[in-house]
C-alpha cells in the first residue's frame, strides 16, 4: 500500500467515525428503551433516517 492509498483509506475512515459518532450523540440511539430486537431496529432506522434528512 502506497502513501496515497493510505490517506485515502484514513479519510474514508474518518468519516465513518464521524457519522458513528453523531448518531450516537444526535439521535441518542443507544438509549433505546425498546426490548425486542425488531423494535430495536425500528428505533435505529428511524434515528438515521431522521439524521440524514436534518442534515
Amino acid at each position: 500500500m502506497d502513501e496515497v492509498q493510505r490517506l485515502v483509506l484514513a479519510e474514508q475512515v474518518w468519516s465513518v467515525e464521524e457519522y458513528h459518532r453523531a448518531l450516537k450523540q444526535c439521535c441518542n440511539v443507544e438509549r433505546c428503551q425498546a426490548r425486542s430486537a425488531r423494535a430495536q431496529r425500528k428505533h435505529i432506522g428511524m434515528a438515521i433516517r431522521a439524521f440524514v434528512r436534518l442534515s
